[in-house]
C-alpha cells in the first residue's frame, strides 16, 4: 500500500528517500534451468574437499559511459566482490570444466566456447548493463542454471546494472551492490528456496523454509531453514523466535528475496541501499542452508539493530501511544545520531495525507509515522547522505570541537566552545574521535579535551565548552560497528575495525602490500613482512625486510 508523503522537503536529505530498489523489475527472477556439468555427470566430479567458491564473470555489452567506469568496475569494484565470495563461501569445486548447455542466461548470450571448451569455475556471472533513468533500479540479478542432479548447485546467473544510478554511487555503495545481486544469484531469492538441499542431500518439505505468522496485528512470511533460525535466536536473544521476516513491500523481485527492514535494519539483503551495511552471519547462515555451500561466519558480523534485545523486540509494535519501545525508534523531529553512531542524521517522521493502515499506526495522529515503508512507517533516525563521521571531506564545526576521521564516531550534544558567543539549546549529531576503548569507557576527542564516555551513559560537561556531551548507554563506541568500505574484501570486520588478510593493508585494507610485506599502512609502507622480515622489533613488528620495499 502506497501512502502519499507530505513534508518531502525533509525527507530528500535522507538515505532510504531517494535510494534505489533492488531487482524490483520483471525479469528479476528466473526460473533456472537445469544443466549437465559433465554430460554426463558422474560420481567424483565434484572434489570431497572443500575450497573458497570459484567465480567467473563475463560481461556482454557492459558499458558504465566509459573505459575509466568500466576498468574501474572490473578491476576494483568486481575484484572485491570475488574476494569477499572466496572468503566467505566454500565448495566441494568441480574437477571438470563447467561446460554451459544454455544459449543465454536470462537474456544474455552465452558464449560458445563456454559450451565447447568449458570454464574453470564453480559458478559463471554474466553481467551486462543498462541505461533507464526512469527506472527505480540500480541492479538485479537472478540464477539461470543448476546442475541436474546432486544438490543442485546454482552453477550461473546473470546481473544486470543500471548505469544510470550506479554511476554516482561511491565505491562501498558499488561493492555493496554487486555483493547483493551476486548473493541473490546464488540463493537468496524466492525461485530458489524450493531447491534447497538439506545436510544429508534430501529435499526440505516447503514448511520447513517459509511460513506465515501473525505478529504485530499484522502476517509476515518468513525463513526458517535451521542454521538460520538457531543463529537468529541466539543473536536476538529470543529462543522461542518462529523465523526471520522477509519483504512484503515491493514488486516482485522486491518482496519475498529480501530480509524484511523492520527486523533487519542496515543488514545489505535488504531491499535498498543503505550505509554502512552489515554483513549478517544471519545471512550467512541462510546461504549455509541452501546446502550448496559451507560458510566462513568470520567474514560476516552479528546484527547490531536489535541484538539482545529479546523476543519484545519482534512482538511489541516500535512505537505505541507515541512513546518508542526500543532505542532503535525514534517520535519526535530532531537532529541525531544513527543507530550505529556512525552518521548524522535526523528522526525520518512524517505526516501523510492520508491515514496509515491501522497496523502500522503508532501515534494518536493515524496519517504520522516513519518516512519508510520497508520499516512498516517505523521512524528511525535517519543518516544525512554527506553525515558520515568517517567521510574526511565532511565539512565539521570548529566551535563544536569536531573531527572526522577513520575512528570517529556521531555523539549527540549540545556543546559549543567558550570562544564563541553562540549558544545552542537543543542537541544535534557531533563527529569525534574515539581516542581509546577501557573497561567501563570511551575516550572521546572533543576539540584538544579528552573526555570519559561512560558506558552506563549520560551527560558530560567538557572544560572551555558550553552545553554537554550525550553518551550512549551502550559501549556501542567501543563494540560492533560496521566497517568502512566492507574492508575490501580482504578482511574480517571485529568491532568496526578491519582485520586484513597478509598481503593488504590500510584501514579499510584497501592497500595491496609490497613484495614480502604481510601489513602495510595506507601508504604501502610495510608493518610487518612474515617471513621475508630481516629485523623485528620486541613486539614482532618488521623493521626491516630482506627484500627492498
Amino acid at each position: 500500500m502506497k501512502i502519499k508523503m507530505q513534508w518531502v522537503v525533509l525527507v530528500l536529505t535522507l538515505y532510504g528517500a531517494t535510494a534505489w530498489e533492488c531487482g524490483n523489475h520483471p525479469q528479476s527472477e528466473l526460473e533456472p534451468e537445469f544443466v549437465e556439468v559433465d554430460s554426463p555427470r558422474k560420481l567424483g566430479s565434484r572434489s570431497e574437499e572443500l575450497k573458497p567458491i570459484r567465480i567467473h564473470v563475463h560481461y556482454h555489452e557492459f558499458d558504465l559511459g566509459s573505459s575509466d567506469r568500466n576498468n574501474y568496475f572490473k578491476n576494483e569494484v568486481m575484484n572485491a566482490t570475488l574476494e569477499w565470495f572466496s572468503s566467505v563461501l566454500l565448495v566441494h569445486p568441480l574437477e571438470n570444466k563447467l561446460k554451459m548447455s544454455l544459449s543465454t542466461c536470462g537474456g544474455v548470450p552465452v558464449p560458445e566456447e563456454h559450451s565447447t571448451e568449458g570454464v574453470n569455475a564453480d559458478v559463471i556471472v554474466y553481467i551486462t548493463s543498462k541505461y533507464e533513468p526512469d527506472e527505480g533500479w540500480a541492479a538485479y540479478a537472478g540464477a539461470c542454471a543448476m546442475e541436474s542432479s546432486g544438490r543442485n548447485n546454482v552453477v550461473a546467473g546473470r546481473t544486470v546494472v543500471n548505469s544510470y544510478y550506479f554511476n554516482d554511487m561511491d565505491f562501498e555503495t558499488q561493492l555493496l551492490t554487486m555483493i547483493h545481486e551476486v548473493t541473490h544469484l546464488l540463493g537468496f531469492s524466492n525461485s530458489l528456496y524450493s531447491y534447497y538441499k538439506k545436510d544429508d542431500g534430501s529435499s526440505y518439505f516447503p514448511n520447513e523454509v517459509t511460513g506465515e505468522i501473525a505478529i504485530r496485528g499484522t502476517t509476515k512470511t518468513v525463513l526458517r531453514t535451521p542454521n538460520l533460525l538457531q543463529k537468529a535466536r541466539e543473536v536476538f536473544g529470543c529462543p522461542s523466535l518462529q523465523g526471520l521476516e522477509l519483504e512484503e513491500m515491493g514488486g516482485s523481485g522486491t518482496a519475498g528475496s529480501h530480509w524484511d527492514r523492520r527486523v533487519m535494519y542496515g543488514d545489505y539483503m535488504t531491499s535498498s541501499v543503505f550505509p554502512n551495511p552489515i554483513y549478517s552471519t544471519l545471512t550467512l547462515a541462510l546461504l549455509k542452508d541452501t546446502g550448496w555451500y559451507e560458510v566462513n561466519y568470520a567474514y560476516g558480523q552479528d546484527p547490531i539493530w536489535g541484538k539482545d534485545k529479546g523476543c519484545d523486540f519482534f512482538t511489541t509494535k516500535c512505537v505505541e501511544n507515541s512513546i518508542a519501545n526500543f532505542e532503535e525508534f525514534c517520535t519526535s523531529w530532531m537532529e541525531g545520531c544513527d543507530v550505529f553512531q556512525i552518521s548524522k542524521g535526523t528522526c525520518n517522521l512524517v505526516d501523510y495525507y492520508s491515514r496509515l493502515p491501522d497496523e502500522f499506526q503508532y501515534f494518536s495522529q493515524s496519517y504520522r509515522g516513519g518516512a519508510d515503508e520497508y520499516i512498516d512507517y517505523c521512524p528511525v533516525v535517519s543518516p544525512y547522505i554527506d553525515g558520515s563521521c568517517r567521510n574526511i571531506n565532511q565539512s565539521v564545526q570548529e566551535y563544536f570541537g569536531e573531527k572526522v576521521c577513520e575512528n570517529c564516531r556521531c555523539l549527540e550534544a549540545t556543546l559549543v566552545s567558550d570562544e564563541y558567543s553562540i549558544r545552542q539549546e537543543t542537541y544535534s549529531g557531533r563527529c569525534h574521535e574515539v581516542l581509546s576503548c577501557e573497561e567501563d569507557h570511551a575516550v572521546v576527542l572533543v576539540g584538544d579535551k579528552q573526555v570519559k564516555c561512560p558506558f552506563s551513559g549520560g551527560t558530560v560537561t567538557v572544560d572551555g565548552y558550553n552545553g554537554y556531551l550525550v553518551c550512549p548507554n551502550s559501549d556501542i563506541l567501543c563494540g560492533n560497528s560496521p566497517c568502512k568500505n566492507s574492508c575490501y574484501g580482504h578482511g574480517q570486520c571485529v568491532k568496526g575495525k578491519c582485520q586484513c588478510i597478509s598481503g593488504y593493508g590500510a584501514a579499510d585494507c584497501s592497500v595491496k602490500c609490497k613484495p614480502d610485506c604481510s601489513y602495510c599502512d595506507s601508504d604501502g609502507n610495510c608493518d610487518s613482512c612474515g617471513f621475508g622480515c630481516k629485523e623485528c622489533d620486541d613486539s614482532g613488528n618488521c623493521l626491516s625486510c630482506h627484500r627492498n620495499m
